[in-house]
């Protein structure tokens, strides 16, 4: 027993996610969800180590007054892995959360990046660092904690391959090609680590500026270039089973996510150059009076 004050639950909790292999911006979404929940429970009376299943219920439904479908699905998550603890240290004998059922928000599709974007981002960069950050993103298909966390020794010049720890603290080697890597050798000349920094969020703060410089809008977030190699991959001719090997997926289906994506853009690419109504006969212009004002 890790102490029966609030931050104590959530300090041991920390420690179990750490132990789980789970990212530092994974690490603090699930602790802040847990300590939001066990203040909850506080105020309305309730021991979270016994809470029931209609307790976990009204948070969400709490959370789901002022905040978006997906973040109350987080918030079940995490509370899900907050219980998986409890019970682990014999605090709690079961775990409500997962007798909650709730629907998943389908995510609007990612859209890649274009080429035209991706130049326009890169001649945004002022430094090596700062290109080989975007080079590991966009060619190397590398998550955010992924490139914050490379160091020299990770790097075989003479291969031309990187080695990353991934998810699950499993590691796997990526070659993203003789300019990445030297970019990557110029930027490491400065230290032993690519990205010094105390804060992991350097790589999205960094992408963020880069996107503001080069006059993009929308959102610009660090996984949208991993979405965009793997959809580039698949075009080029690359094999599903490659591409898991690269991003470095546990199951299939998660890289099939971008092979759907792909499929997804050959069909609309290929709906729009048949021009349908052009095929049988349909004159766009037909029956259509124009405004005087708009003939010139």
């Amino acid at each position: 027993m890790r102490g029966l004050l609030d931050g104590g639950w959530v300090d041991g909790f920390r420690w179990y996610l750490q132990a789980q292999g789970l990212s530092q911006h994974s690490i603090k979404n699930y602790t802040n969800n847990a300590r939001w929940w066990i203040e909850w429970c506080r105020e309305h009376e309730i021991d979270f180590r016994s809470a029931g299943r209609d307790a976990v219920t009204l948070y969400l439904g709490h959370r789901a007054e002022t905040r978006k479908q997906a973040t109350v699905m987080l918030s079940l998550l995490c509370i899900r892995y907050f219980y998986d603890y409890l019970i682990e240290e014999k605090e709690a004998i079961s775990n409500p959360a997962r007798l909650v059922k709730y629907r998943q928000p389908q995510a609007p599709p990612t859209q890649p990046f274009s080429p035209e974007e991706m130049r326009r981002m890169y001649y945004a960069c002022q430094n090596f660092r700062e290109q080989a950050v975007f080079l590991l993103l966009a060619f190397a298909g590398l998550r955010r904690s992924e490139v914050f966390s490379i160091r020299r020794a990770d790097c075989d010049f003479a291969s031309g391959s990187v080695l990353v720890l991934g998810k699950g603290s499993k590691y796997r080697r990526v070659n993203p090609g003789p300019a990445v890597m030297e970019v990557l050798d110029f930027a490491l000349k400065f230290g032993e680590q690519l990205c010094p920094f105390a804060a992991d969020d350097y790589v999205e703060r960094l992408v963020q500026r880069l996107a503001k410089k080069a006059g993009l809008h929308g959102r610009i977030y660090p996984h949208r270039f991993r979405h965009t190699f793997a959809t580039t991959f698949l075009e080029a001719g690359g094999q599903i089973d490659e591409l898991m090997i690269i991003l470095g997926h546990a199951r299939p289906e998660q890289s099939m996510y971008y092979a759907r994506a792909t499929q997804q853009r050959r069909a609309l690419t290929r709906m729009q150059e048949l021009d349908l109504p052009a095929l049988i006969g349909v004159d766009r212009r037909a029956n259509i009076t124009v405004p005087a004002e708009l003939v010139s």
